[in-house]
Parts: structure tokens; C-alpha cells; sequence
């Protein structure tokens, strides 16, 4: 069985999943992605790969040694991903980012690789590290190599609750969650049905939360509610990272900042999200 290749600074196996669902190989091959991506193949296996905190040192690293990385590209942070994970031999795979471009469901994809806890912010949970880790790529793999795939993983996910947020809002019986109780547009809210999962009614009114950034900017450099989150609290990410996702325009500018770049070295102005098109307007 070939070796499957280490994963860079920043990068993990988030999941994986000993065969490839019959609606993702049709949706693969719908999907129109690059041909050098390749084909899912019959026996073959996914590797979930996802970035968290480590990430984000990494990846200033590599703007600090090329500014290119920044100025010539309109996303940098997933063109970063992509060239460290080429560069360690992970593009010899099947594979598709996780960047906004591919059609494919990622959430479905990260349930077909186990991922399947999602906290009451929305945001998909890792056992480890909570809300902080992101969806970076998909890798098609033979299916042996499944056994043996987190010995490329420097930081492999724990065992975990099976539903943390259910276990979260029964510790605050009587209280809001702290995720909550920290979100200034108050969109995580207590219905009066039990929601599915046992959790108490509490759920995110996902339009109304596009709606309040669309209207207030409390929200502009960072989700108080994923902050406030205790499940891997020490995997939160640094500061800078946090504003860079929340806003990449202001946050794009802060990274011109950091490298001593005058405005006029960017072509880029920095893009999404786009809260304007989930409000449904």
C-alpha cells in the first residue's frame, strides 16, 4: 500500500470515510472540477482534510517569505492551502478544495466522514477542537490506506460527546448556552418545541443571523458566539485570523499592514462573505 504523504503546518485529517458514497461520485463527475483532480475510482476511500489554529502561523510565514501570496491572489488563505498540500504530494489523489468554487456539499461530505456535530452557531465541531477548524479539501484514496491514514496526521481528533451542545445546555439548565448568551443579535434562541437531538428548543435562526451583519457591524471581526464556545477553547485561532474570516476586506488590508505593503501592491479589495445573499437578499 503506498504511504500516503505528511500534511502541512496547520492541516489534519478531520474524517474519513472507507468508501465513497454513490451521490458523491455522481456529483463528482458532474461537477466539472479541474481534470488534473481526477476521478473518483470503484474502491476507492475519502480523507477529510481540515486546517485549525496552527494554520494561520504558517501561512504569515509564507506571506512573510513571498508577498506574492497576498497580492497575486484573490483568496489567499485557500491558495495557500492548496499549494501546501500539492507541495507535501497530496495532488496526486482524486481531490476537490473546499474554497466557494466547487458545487459539491461539503457538509454532506464531512457526514460521510464521520463529521456530523454541529453547534448551536452553525459551525460543524470537531471533537478536539471545537468550532475552530475549517473544510479544506477532499482526497480520494485507495481504501486501504483508511487503516493507516491518521498516522499522517500530526494531531488526530479525540473521542468526544456525541452531541456537546446538547450536553452544554443541560450544565446551563435555567441558562442561556454560552453561545447565546454571547451573540449580540440574540439569533440563537429558545423555541418552545424540543429541537432534534435533545436540544431543549434552543436553535440558530441562520437568515436571522445574515440579516444583523447585514445591519450592524458587532459582528465585523469575529462571531462572539463561536468564542464563547467552551469546546476547544485552547485551539481558538489567533486574533488576526479570527478578523481575516470574519471580514477578508478589513482583514486583507491588516495582512498589507503586517508585510509593509502600500494599498496599491493589492490588487485585490478581499471578498465574502456574503451576508447580503444568505439573508436571502
Amino acid at each position: 500500500m503506498r504511504a500516503l504523504p505528511p500534511l502541512p503546518d496547520g492541516c489534519f485529517v478531520a474524517g474519513v470515510a472507507p468508501s465513497v458514497p454513490t451521490w458523491l461520485a455522481s456529483a463528482w463527475g458532474a461537477a466539472g472540477t479541474d481534470p488534473a483532480a481526477g476521478s473518483v475510482l470503484p474502491d476507492s476511500a475519502l480523507v477529510l482534510v481540515g486546517s485549525d489554529a496552527r494554520a494561520w502561523g504558517a501561512f504569515v510565514g509564507d506571506l512573510a517569505r513571498d508577498p506574492a501570496g497576498l497580492t497575486g491572489e484573490r483568496n489567499p488563505f485557500d491558495a495557500w492551502v492548496r499549494r501546501s498540500l500539492l507541495a507535501a504530494g497530496w495532488g496526486v489523489y482524486p481531490h476537490a478544495w473546499c474554497d466557494g468554487a466547487s458545487p459539491l456539499d461539503f457538509v454532506a461530505i464531512a457526514g460521510a466522514c464521520g463529521c456530523h456535530a454541529r453547534g448551536l452557531h452553525g459551525l460543524l465541531l470537531d471533537p478536539e477542537r471545537g468550532p475552530w477548524w475549517a473544510i479544506r479539501g477532499v482526497f480520494v484514496v485507495a481504501v486501504g490506506a483508511v487503516d493507516a491514514v491518521r498516522a499522517v496526521d500530526a494531531v488526530g481528533s479525540g473521542g468526544g460527546a456525541a452531541d456537546p451542545c446538547g450536553a452544554c445546555i443541560a450544565a446551563h439548565a435555567g441558562a442561556s448556552p454560552p453561545c447565546a448568551a454571547a451573540c449580540p443579535g440574540r439569533v440563537i434562541a429558545r423555541h418552545d418545541v424540543t429541537a432534534a437531538g435533545g436540544r431543549a428548543g434552543w436553535a440558530l435562526d441562520g437568515r436571522a443571523c445574515a440579516r444583523f451583519h447585514v445591519t450592524d457591524s458587532a459582528c465585523a471581526s469575529g462571531c462572539a458566539a463561536r468564542v464563547a464556545c467552551p469546546l476547544g477553547a485552547r485551539w481558538r485561532y489567533p486574533p488576526e485570523a479570527i478578523a481575516y474570516h470574519a471580514n477578508r476586506k478589513s482583514g486583507r488590508s491588516a495582512l498589507r499592514a503586517r508585510l509593509g505593503l502600500p494599498a496599491g501592491a493589492d490588487p485585490f479589495e478581499g471578498e465574502g462573505p456574503d451576508w447580503a445573499a444568505w439573508a436571502g437578499g
